[in-house]
């Protein structure tokens, strides 16, 4: 880069933060967005990267860093450009890619996290959504996993590890199965996965009547669908005395704080 586009690139730093201009014709700014912000500096420190504003200090990009270092009390490093506006912001945002749940984990488990490499490993070796496998790696966990994973937080034992691929070789078969059904089939993973760690139904028995069970005739709209879908699976043309109804014990795991169950009623 010449001393002339150095000069006219400058990064400059600076605590009068209230210089800048939110122009109208941005987007608006979400508190969760910069509540993420605030949070990353405060565990990791602060990481300069200058939003870039125009000649009347409209922010062009990186409002949402502007409005946390504000709360934060932090000044900013900006970069001026004249002649930019909303056509510019629109251009910037329509090329910048988020980082997915997988780019995290290749971050992580590059750097060595054992937890990350393990989870990678199970994502290499199964070839179902990213989100199923994860979620057969920790289904203990309550809520989403997302921020866990973004954070570096994921946690994936030897034994986790183990269990996992014990729950994705019984899932993984089954999946061509599944994935005939419509609506919410994670869901369907989900409940089935439950059912299946806490020893609630006998994976054979599940396993042929997924098979005789037409799917494509299933709607799932929740985790309780799921369940009662599934039970209806099980039961499928059996008689009264080899029913199995586990649609209240199942309800008893919803709020992910899994307790082993050892009775196995099938």
């Amino acid at each position: 880069m010449n001393a002339e586009m150095s000069k006219r690139y400058e990064v400059k730093t600076t605590k009068n933060l209230d210089q800048f201009v939110i122009a109208d014709w941005n987007r608006a700014i979400k508190p969760q967005r910069v509540n993420g912000i605030k949070k990353s500096i405060l565990e990791y420190g602060y990481i300069p990267n200058p939003i870039i504003v125009n000649e009347r200090k409209e922010v062009i990009d990186g409002q949402g860093r502007l409005v946390a270092c504000k709360e934060l009390g932090l000044p900013i490093y900006y970069m001026q450009v004249k002649g930019i506006g909303g056509q510019e912001c629109i251009a910037m945002n329509c090329y910048q890619k988020q980082w997915t749940g997988r780019d995290y984990i290749e971050f992580y488990a590059t750097l060595g996290n054992s937890n990350y490499v393990r989870l990678k490993k199970l994502l290499d070796a199964y070839k179902l959504r990213e989100k199923i496998v994860v979620y057969c790696a920790d289904s203990s966990s309550g809520g989403s996993l997302v921020p866990k994973i973004k954070e570096g937080k994921f946690v994936l034992t030897n034994e986790g590890y183990n269990q996992a691929i014990k729950i994705l070789n019984f899932i993984s078969p089954l999946y061509p199965l599944i994935e005939k059904a419509h609506g919410r089939i994670t869901e369907f993973i989900k409940a089935l996965v439950l059912l299946y760690k806490n020893d609630i139904i006998e994976p054979n028995r599940m396993k042929e009547q997924l098979e005789k069970y037409d799917m494509s005739a299933v709607n799932i709209t929740g985790l309780d669908s799921a369940c009662d879908e599934l039970e209806n699976v099980y039961n499928k043309r059996k008689n009264v005395t080899n029913r199995v109804y586990f649609r209240d014990a199942f309800r008893q795991l919803r709020d992910y704080k899994i307790a082993p169950h050892k009775n196995n009623p099938a």
